[in-house]
Parts: C-alpha cells; structure tokens; sequence
C-alpha cells in the first residue's frame, strides 16, 4: 500500500520527458521507501500506528469511537521523503527540454496518523525546590483539613467572625506595594528555564498559565465535550447547565519562539494582544500576600497608606517546580505549603471575585470598583457560595486543575470576595476537581454499567460485590487516572504536533502565533454516514521579529487605561491579525479511543473451577464466560471514554489523526473569526454596557403574557437588542447589587 500510495504521488507530482529522469526517479523512489523505515521520534515526524508496527490485535481490544472505525492507513508523508522527493525533481527538472507555462502542482497536504498509550508516559520533577512557599497565616490552615466545606469569615446569623477580622476590607489596589512581590516572568524571559531545557535535552518550555489554554481545547478533543458533574450541587442549578461556559471555550493563542538560531529549542508564552490584566489579577496578587503574612508585617511591608509602612529594597525571588514530560519543560509557580497535606504538601492560592464582578467588570470598574453584591447564604440562586462554585466549575476549575497537576499540588485554596469585602473560603482537593470534570457519564454507558453490576453480584453474590467490585466505591480513582491519562496524552500529543509544524514553516523560522480551537462538527464516514465528533482546529501564522514584538509587548493595561480607545486598539490589532493571516498554514485533528479490562480486575469465581462441585459443567462454563464478559465491546455507542475500573485506564490509547487543511481562504477567514471572538471577549471586559429601561411596549408585552399564563423566555431575553445594553444576567446581578448596598446602609 505505501509503495503504491508513494509511486502515484511521485508520478502526480512529477513528470519528465526524459528517460534518464524517469530512471532517477525509479532509483530515487527505492531510497523513499528505505528511508521511510527509518523514520525517528526525535526528528518530529510521524510513526506508525501501534497495531500496524506489530501486526497483533487484542482479543479482548475494542475500538471507542463515537463513529464507525475506519482501518488506520500507513502514514504518506514525512519530512525526509518530502525533501528526497524535492531533489528528484530538481533533478528531472534538469534534464527536461524546457517548456513555456508549465503549471506548478501543488505541494501533497501533511497528514499524520499515530497512536499514544498515556501509561507508557511520565512526568519527572527537574529539581527540588530550595525554599518552601509560605503558609497561611490568619488560622485560615483548618481550612485546609475541611475540604470542598465553604467557611465564611462571619457568621451570618450571631456576627461573630471565624477568622481575623481584619481580612475583611481589602486593601486597595494603589495602596498596595507591588515592588514587594515576585514579578511573574514570561517563559520566553526565563533564563534559568532555557538553561534547563538545554541541559536535560528538551525541545520546547513554556509556563503553566501558557499552557492550559491548549491543554483545555484537548480536555474537550479528548473527552468530546465531556459534561461536569454537578451532583454536590443542589436542584437550583440543573444538569442541562453542566456545559463549560462561552468563556472557557475561546480559543487559546500563544507564540512560540525560536530562543536560538543555530539551536531547535523553543518558548511558548500566551499571546498578550488580547489578554488584559484586569483589576482582578492585580487584586489577586495582593490577596495571595494578605492570606500568607500576618496583620503587623503586612501593614509594615504591603501597605502603603500606615505609618509603620517601609518601602521594599529588592524584588523578591518567586518559588518554581519545573518538570520534564515528553520533550517539554513546564513551569509552575508556587503559592503556599503545609507539612501535613498529602504528597509535596503544596497548594495553589486562588482569589475569586462574585458573580457581579465577573460579568460586568466594565461596569464595577467604572464605579470605582466597588459593587454592593454580597454572599450571604451557602445555598441559592444568587448570594450564595453554590453560585460561585456553579459559575467557578463551568469556567476556570478545568484550568485550576491544570496548573494543579503540573505544579505536583495538592489542590486549590479560594478565596471569595467582591472586590471591597472578603467573605469567605474553601480548599479543593485536586481528586475533587478530577471527580467533577472527568467522571461524568453519558446514558447509554450507564445502561451497560447497570448489566455488569447485576451480572456481577449474580456470579459473587451481594456481600462480595459491595466489597470488591461496587463502581460507586471506585468512580473517584476512575476520574483521577483518566484526568492524569488525559494530561499525559496531551502533551504527548502537542509534542508531536508542534514537530509537525516545525516541518511546515520555513526553516530556522523565528516564530509562529498558534491558535487551538475545538469544535463539534458533522463529518461523514466511509459508508457515507455522517456523525458529530469533536475536531480540534490548530491555526499556525509564521511571525516576523517585528511582529512577534507587537503580540508580545501589547500593553493592553496601558492601551485601554482611556475606553474610548478601545476601538482604535481593535482596529490595530485587527489589521495586524489581517497581515499574519496571509500565510497561515492550518490542521484538523481527529481522534478515536481503545480500551479493554485490565487483566488484574477478570476474577474466576471459585464455584466456577474445575473442583468446585457445586455447579454443572454447563453451569460452569455459563458463569466463566460472563465472569470474561467483554463490556467494552459496545464502547462505540458511549459519547465520553468511560471505565469500569481504575486500572482499566492503564490500556487506554488514543488514534490521532492530523490533516492538513489546504483551502487558503477558509484557513484565512477561520484565523480571523477565532481572533475576532478573542477581541469581542476583550471589549466586553472593557466597555460598560448602559441599563435599558423597559419601554411602555415591553411592559405591556410582559402583562400580556402574565395574563395569558405564557413564560417569558429567559434564554431568548439573555439576548440584547443593541451591542451595548446588558443582558439578562446582568441586569439581574445590577438589581441584587442594590439590595446589597440598602442592606448594607440599613445595618449602619
């Protein structure tokens, strides 16, 4: 088949008249397929499918796939053929009697196909840490002993405070000393990080919160999308609201850079031209100083305004654990510690700002940064703690792992607040967030689970199946394996990927803008059905010096200090998207999933053995064959990748199939659409939208329906009849505000 597949593509692509050509492309063609056999990792090019390189099936292998499997066919292109092939027509070339208007054929669309088993994956700490990050300070640790519990800061009905009191106001932004603090440091900036890269052998380097964006958009290829799982939430908020928010789902931009001309070491950092550092960040970086330094220093060293208050002689040095995973560095910043946490007793410190904030930060911006939204209950709609977690799950809590995981920590500590008050806190065990992201399942997965588990306690009876084979008591550590499996088989993934696009731009490129966006798209099998699958889209503009510069020093905190500027920025930026999008170079990438039971989880009841008597013979092999009961063989029909057992996840692999797109126009304006939806997301976060009030049509409408007994649409009233009024949600964030603040001038 690759003989073929190779002698038709040289016979398309290059014609001669010449015989002495034809005999060099024979001779040259031999070397291909030599060539081809050869073929390294290390080189960034395509291996073979792992079924093919053995030629071996499972019997008890089954393909998850959410279509009809289609045979993996032997790769039909890597760099060492292209570039044989490059020569020999060259070579042809110049024999050829020349002839006017010969048409050029296109170059053959790169397509890879492989497969990625995470078990056979690691990631290595690079060094031990020499200092340890801070602890809490303010008897915030209990916090960390009462996982996922929320703990507020005063008691709502008594008014007695279950911290310091002092954590309540917050500290002004401009009165805090961020001289005080470690400055964060692009990887691109990071000397000691390229120097590692360069000692243990790596490729590419790159810091966590560069990362995740990608990591996210193959969260969502790999999972198709996976629902979370919302069950420690009440009945205020459905299932149907499981999805990740709009947000969550943008597309993730960054650069990679050449750190050397003579050397294939490269740094990827987030793209800054459409990433604004919103008060919130700020404001972040100042509270993670207030949970981690008592009252009496922080007033003497932080805050600006007291009189004990003494201004930083240098820049403190931040805490770093670095990895090596695949032909990657990865960086993570570390936040605090405490000796009895399980693991390396690290934990991430997160500051997460109210509802009212999040959704209209123009607005609160705009008011001086102050809203009169408030958290005053534990469960509810709105004012509650199970607010933010629901909005917190649907939007950032598949990033917070991310950083988790790579960082080796042991979770999250958040803390919740409106910008002016503090109210509250939780800490999020990494094994929580895995059970809320990765452990949803879809119906036709609990239909077959629902016939093991009869099958199961029919062979070993009740008592033995509650023991040793109850799914409930094993659905945490599924979620946990596939969470670290999924991880593994990213970044794997993206190594490959990224060598792949090192071989289609022009060699010793100096950098590349890369845009990861997945999609739900309706393809069509070779039968010639069609089916929705998740397809990531990766975009891939080569970037001249001067251009790397203005993605990467966009100063957006400067830029858009005025609003009314806002629109001259996106102009700017949009023509400077329009001149990266000529030659963008663009691949869709596919995958299908295969699994099995593990060995270790098949148990041979001991009333089915050869000297047991209490079965027949017949009885005996019934019970033999549903104790081996393949219950992965139906997996084609499951939305999601599921196990029955945590070490199932051990023989999980991932098929991945990348093409490259070769339409220039569709490629263009897809780059262009993905950017454009990044720069709508910056405006919203910098132009205040007006309230509307409701015309004499709309309140007459309103009474019409209520007297009729019809429901207002809220979905449809989400939506605003101009760019610059507010939704629904605002306005309804807009009117608990209030009532906060009259609540909050009555209590005075």
């Amino acid at each position: 088949m690759f003989q073929k597949a190779c002698g038709n593509g040289v016979r398309r692509r290059y014609r001669s008249d010449a015989s002495k050509a034809v005999t060099d492309v024979k001779q040259e063609l031999q070397q291909a397929l030599n060539l081809s056999q050869r073929i390294s990792r290390s080189s960034g090019d395509l291996e073979l499918p792992e079924t093919l390189e053995t030629g071996k099936t499972a019997n008890n292998l089954t393909s998850m796939q959410i279509h009809p499997s289609k045979s993996f066919q032997i790769p039909k292109y890597t760099k060492e053929l292209d570039k044989m092939l490059t020569r020999e027509q060259k070579m042809g070339q110049s024999n050829k009697t020349a002839k006017p208007h010969t048409k050029s054929v296109p170059r053959r669309a790169l397509r890879s196909e492989f497969r990625i088993r995470p078990s056979k994956i690691s990631m290595k700490p690079l060094e031990d840490v020499d200092t340890k990050p801070p602890r809490l300070c303010h008897e915030l640790e209990r916090v960390l002993f009462q996982p996922m519990n929320f703990h507020t800061l005063q008691d709502g009905r008594s008014g007695s405070y279950n911290f310091s009191k002092w954590l309540e106001d917050i500290i002004r932004v401009d009165d805090f000393d961020f001289e005080a603090i470690s400055t964060f440091v692009a990887a691109s900036r990071d000397e000691k990080m390229l120097k590692l890269t360069e000692l243990h052998q790596q490729r590419y380097y790159s810091s966590t919160s560069s990362m995740t964006g990608i990591l996210s958009h193959l969260h969502f290829l790999l999972s198709n999308f996976r629902k979370t799982n919302m069950s420690l939430l009440s009945k205020n908020f459905s299932e149907r609201a499981a999805t990740f928010s709009w947000g969550a789902q943008l597309p993730a931009v960054v650069i990679m850079k050449r750190m050397d001309p003579k050397k294939t070491i490269f740094s990827i950092d987030s793209d800054k031209s459409s990433d604004r550092e919103l008060v919130l960040s700020l404001l972040g970086h100042a509270l993670e100083a207030v949970l981690t330094t008592e009252e009496q220093q922080f007033r003497q060293t932080f805050d600006k305004t007291t009189d004990g208050y003494q201004a930083s002689i240098s820049k403190p040095v931040g805490a770093y654990h670095y990895s090596k995973i695949a032909d990657f560095v990865l960086r993570s910043q570390l936040d605090a510690y405490h000796p009895n946490l399980p693991g390396t007793g690290v934990f991430d410190l997160k500051t997460r700002a109210v509802a009212a904030v999040r959704h209209d930060i123009a607005y609160v911006e705009e008011n001086n940064n102050y809203t009169g939204y408030q958290i005053q209950q534990t469960l509810g709609k709105f004012e509650s703690f199970e607010r933010e977690l629901f909005e917190l799950i649907r939007s950032t809590m598949l990033k917070y792992s991310l950083q988790a995981r790579i960082g080796r920590m042991d979770g999250i500590f958040i803390a919740y607040h409106n910008i002016s008050k503090m109210f509250g806190f939780q800490y999020m065990p990494l094994e929580d967030m895995d059970y809320i992201l990765h452990s949803y399942a879809c119906p036709q997965f609990h239909e077959v689970l629902g016939e093991r588990n009869e099958s199961l306690k029919a062979i070993f009876g009740e008592e033995a199946y509650i023991l040793r084979h109850d799914y409930a008591s094993l659905d945490r550590a599924i979620a946990s394996n596939v969470a670290d499996a999924e991880f593994k088989s990213s970044i794997e993934f993206l190594d490959k990927l990224l060598k792949l696009v090192e071989g289609a731009l022009p060699e010793n490129f100096h950098a590349c803008r890369l845009v990861f966006k997945t999609e739900t798209k309706r393809l069509t099998d070779e039968n010639g059905e069609s089916y929705k699958a998740p397809v990531l889209y990766v975009l891939v503009a080569p970037l001249t010096k001067n251009q790397t510069d203005q993605f990467q020093k966009a100063d957006l905190k400067k830029e858009l200090q005025d609003t009314e500027h806002i629109d001259d920025y996106l102009k700017r930026t949009e023509q400077l998207n329009s001149e990266t999008a000529k030659n963008v170079i663009g691949f869709e990438v596919t995958v299908n999933h295969e699994a099995q039971h593990h060995p270790a989880t098949i148990k041979q009841p001991r009333i089915a053995s050869n000297k047991s008597s209490v079965l027949t013979e017949q009885e005996k092999q019934f019970v033999r064959k549903r104790a081996n009961q393949n219950f992965y063989e139906e997996s084609a029909e499951w939305k999601h990748m599921q196990f029955f057992h945590p070490l199932d996840v051990m023989t999980w692999s991932s098929a991945f199939n990348i093409r490259q797109i070769t339409n220039q126009e569709k490629l263009s304006k897809r780059y262009m659409l993905y950017l454009s939806d990044k720069l709508a997301a910056l405006k919203g976060q910098t132009v205040s939208k007006k309230s509307a009030n409701a015309t004499p049509e709309e309140i007459s409408d309103r009474i019409k329906k209520f007297m009729s007994g019809a429901k207002n649409d809220s979905k449809a009233s989400g939506k605003t009849s101009e760019e610059n009024e507010i939704s629904q949600l605002q306005a309804l964030l807009r009117a608990y505000a209030k009532k906060g603040e009259l609540r909050a001038r009555n209590q005075v």
